[in-house]
């Protein structure tokens, strides 16, 4: 069952991936707020923290399909940005696109921020995975290298915050209040899981 979880969540990324360029594509020309990006509005969603979980979800499951051994920390910290972002969706963004005059996609919405958390949660607790509290730096420097190495550099080259709540407009207080908040997160869904799911 396991083998077949792996085999789904890598057909779920890669059509996730090419529905979302299909989708931006098509309503590139709708997007207001996000007019200064021209053809990269296509990729943005390759950026979000939510496409940081998903490839790092996509690397353990192409592994494990190859037979590759993956490391306890490894599927500890997959999941741990896989929980983060699908929480930190329906908190933190979910509410502010309920008032947004852009384009909506709520297939993607869902298919981003649900199945992969729910399966990688399944195979933590049927598997041979264990969350460990002193691992939980691993976790924190994941979400630090997505805000320094991923969201850094897209937004100073596209001036495009990814997310509303890190958008300039709310002032560096209010930005860095939002990555804490992250932050935060990531060490509420380890010190949990941790305790949930000891051996």
């Amino acid at each position: 069952m396991e083998v077949y979880c792996y085999y789904f969540l890598i057909n779920l990324i890669v059509i996730n991936r090419l529905y979302s360029i299909y989708w931006h594509f098509k309503e590139m020309n709708n997007f207001k707020s996000f007019s200064n990006l021209g053809i990269l509005i296509l990729f943005k969603s390759f950026f979000t923290l939510t496409a940081y979980g998903s490839y790092l979800i996509f690397y353990l499951s192409l592994m494990k399909v190859l037979n590759y051994p993956i490391s306890n920390i490894y599927f500890s910290n997959a999941l741990i940005i896989d929980l983060t972002t699908t929480m930190g969706f329906w908190l933190m963004v979910y509410p502010f696109s309920l008032n947004s005059k852009e384009p909506q996609n709520r297939i993607l919405d869902i298919s981003s921020h649900l199945p992969s958390t729910i399966i990688m949660n399944y195979l933590l607790f049927t598997g041979n995975y264990v969350i460990k509290l002193n691992e939980i730096i691993y976790s924190v420097l994941s979400g630090l290298f997505w805000f320094v190495f991923i969201w850094g550099p897209w937004y100073y080259l596209t001036n495009d915050p990814l997310y509303f709540v890190l958008d300039k407009i709310h002032g560096n207080f209010k930005r860095v209040i939002a990555i804490l908040k992250i932050l935060l997160l990531i060490l509420i869904n380890h010190i949990l899981l941790s305790y949930l799911k000891k051996n």
